[in-house]
């Protein structure tokens, strides 16, 4: 069995990339411009964010748990009640299919 992981950690990558235009200006002697992200520079908002929702889920297990078991409990009770059906189904176009080929 094979198991894959990634660990979140802060890293700070801070590079220099210098390129000149394919076609320079002649008049313009040095170029500059900045880039933005989209990724915060500090991430302890979007963590503690998510503790919050996971403590959150935690204390709302019990009540999932409740709910799933009231919905399976429904989901046989319709179960058994369209077996019924099917079984009345499958008689009626048998009966149907008999008097056809007799």
């Amino acid at each position: 069995m094979a198991s894959f992981a990634q660990k979140m950690r802060e890293e700070k990558v801070k590079f220099t990339d210098n390129r000149l235009p394919l076609k320079p200006v002649k008049t313009i002697k040095s170029y500059d411009f900045t880039v933005s992200t989209p990724y915060p520079e500090n991430n302890n908002t979007a963590v503690e964010m998510a503790k919050k929702q996971y403590e959150a889920a935690v204390a709302n297990y019990p009540n999932v748990v409740a709910e799933s078991e009231r919905l399976y409990k429904e989901s046989l009770v319709e179960y058994e009640e369209s077996v019924e059906l099917a079984k009345e189904k499958f008689r009626i176009e048998e009966e149907a299919f008999s008097k056809k080929s007799a």
